[in-house]
């Protein structure tokens, strides 16, 4: 996906701190708009494993879309 298009849209990225840290940086990269949490303690399988840490995120960054 082209950089320019991909600054027009509204992005959640999430990662786990013990997963692909330098993901999430290379996600900021393509989309410098994004909002992006690297948790703490969680891997690959963060949604599953720290999902009390997930929740609020996705709930918070969904209520801020039109």
């Amino acid at each position: 996906m082209p950089q320019a298009e991909a600054t027009h849209r509204r992005r959640l990225g999430l990662a786990g701190r013990n997963s692909v840290p330098a993901g999430a940086k290379a996600y900021l990269r393509d989309a410098p708009d994004a909002e992006v949490h690297v948790i703490d303690g969680a891997g690959r399988f963060a949604p599953k494993t720290h999902l009390g840490e997930i929740s609020p995120l996705v709930g918070e960054f969904l209520a801020k879309l039109p």
